[in-house]
This record gives structure tokens, C-alpha cells and sequence, in this order.
């Protein structure tokens, strides 16, 4: 599909139906892109509040940029924030062209990402590699959770490298804050010692982890300067088919232009 397809209105017209999920955008505009392209042959892989994805060619996606508007007075208020943050962290990964842990971008007609308009709502559509998810609960998603941490502590590697080796860096390790404590007295030991015997003493695993650690450290500072808030988790990570973590959406958007700062709960 070209990138203008959705733009141009090229793809059939259907009309609105009921027939999408509730987890699709909740506006009719959305559930249009939504139709329309399902008529064009792709298959929706996910979506939330602020995206959906779908795929029709194996190696790459379509990611629309489609946050379901609060603003009722200007529909696109929303979206202009959400484009920022997505440029914001574009910007970063074209400055850091080649770190293996950032996301490739596929260019259709020569561009990464187009707007287009239905009604009176703006649309951002992306084209980009095809990602798959990470585990949860498995020890990448722990160590991308206290990488999160760390960096947002600005902590540097010399410390990090050891701390992630203490049971209790991921005591606070979890999905659910009800469940922090009782995931804590299962797991706590668990992903610090396979940090301390897998990785720690496999020196090529440890660069590894070490080149994450500072993409990390290093995009946190870039949204920092950019009045960005900081979002990255192990939802916000997938993997290259090889195993390659790849960050996707680590920061979250500008309220009345003041960084929306958030709150960590870390033990050292």
C-alpha cells in the first residue's frame, strides 16, 4: 500500500458499521482507518488509546498515530501532542542512525510517516519494521524495568552493572502495584542471579547489555531536554527476530507545555 493511500481516499469507502472491537479507537474517524484498511487487505496486530498497528507485507507495519480525543472543543489537540512526541523520539533515532536497539523506518514514496484527514480529525501514518512482543516477566522485561529506573536516576554504568546483580533492584518489579510485594518474594533472587551468572561473566552479553543501557540513559536525557515525560517499560520494548531488543515508544506527551515528571519508586 502507498503511504498516500489512506490520505488519497483510495482505498474503498465502506461506510461506518459496529462490527470493530472496543479496543479500536472509539471514534468513528477511527474505526474508518480501521475499515478501510481491512478492505486493503491488512491485518490489525494491535493498537490502545493513542495507535493502531496492521500488517499486510511480511518485514514491515503500518502504525497510525490516532489518540481517541479528550479536547471535544478542538478534536486535534491531542493529536498535535502525540505527533510531537512521536517526532521527538524520530528525530533521536535518525541521529543515532544504526544503534541496533532503535526501530527501522521504511520509506513508501520516499517518506517515513505522512498526515492525512478524515472529517475533521488529522491522522499520522508510519511505516516501520515489523516488530514482535517481548515476554513479560521474563528477565529482558525486568532488566528494561530497572534500565528504566536507572536511567531516569541517571545512575552510571559502573554502578548499574553491579546493582542489577542485588536481589533487591527488582523488588518493585511488576505489572501491578497490588502485587509488588508477593512477585517480589518469588522473583526477587531469581533475575539477579541470572544477571550474575549469565551475563555478568559472558563478556560479549555484558557489552550487550551495556550498549542497551546507554541508548537508554542517552534517549531519557534527549526527552528530558525535550519537556517529554518518560514512559519506557517492557511494553514499550519489542524484538528483532534475532532476539534484538528494539525501543518503540518511550516517552509519553507535553500537558500546557511542562514536562509531566514521573514518579519512581526505586530501592537502592
Amino acid at each position: 500500500m502507498k503511504i498516500t493511500d489512506v490520505i488519497s481516499g483510495n482505498i474503498p469507502h465502506l461506510g461506518m458499521t459496529d462490527n470493530v472491537s472496543e479496543e479500536d479507537d472509539y471514534s468513528k474517524e477511527g474505526k474508518e482507518v480501521d475499515l478501510r484498511l481491512r478492505a486493503a487487505g491488512y491485518k490489525k496486530l494491535g493498537g490502545g488509546q493513542e495507535a493502531g498497528v496492521y500488517a499486510k507485507d511480511q518485514g514491515s507495519v503500518i502504525k497510525i498515530i490516532m489518540p481517541d480525543p479528550q479536547d471535544k472543543k478542538n478534536v486535534n489537540n491531542d493529536f498535535f501532542n502525540a505527533e510531537k512526541t512521536f517526532l521527538t523520539f524520530y528525530n533521536f533515532v535518525k541521529q543515532n542512525k544504526g544503534n541496533r536497539f532503535l526501530p527501522k523506518f521504511i520509506p513508501i514514496q520516499g517518506k517515513d510517516y505522512a498526515r492525512f484527514k478524515i472529517g475533521d480529525r488529522i491522522f499520522l501514518q508510519i511505516s516501520m519494521e515489523q516488530l514482535y512482543p517481548s515476554k513479560q516477566n521474563s528477565l529482558e522485561d525486568a532488566i528494561i524495568w530497572a534500565y528504566s529506573e536507572f536511567a531516569a536516576r541517571k545512575v552510571p554504568w559502573a554502578q548499574v552493572q553491579n546493582q542489577m546483580a542485588d536481589p533487591k533492584t527488582f523488588e518493585y518489579y511488576g505489572d501491578d502495584p497490588g502485587e509488588y510485594y508477593f512477585r517480589a518474594r518469588r522473583t526477587t533472587s531469581k533475575y539477579a542471579k541470572a544477571w550474575q551468572t549469565s551475563i555478568m561473566p559472558d563478556k560479549t552479553k555484558l557489552k550487550y547489555y551495556q550498549s542497551l543501557y546507554q541508548t537508554i540513559a542517552a534517549l531519557y536525557a534527549y526527552g528530558l531536554g525535550k519537556n517529554l515525560g518518560w514512559d519506557l517499560h517492557g511494553g514499550n520494548v519489542m524484538r528483532r527476530n534475532n532476539g534484538t531488543s528494539v525501543i518503540i515508544d518511550p516517552f509519553y506527551g507535553f500537558i500546557n507545555d511542562k514536562l509531566n515528571e514521573a514518579r519512581y519508586i526505586f530501592h537502592n
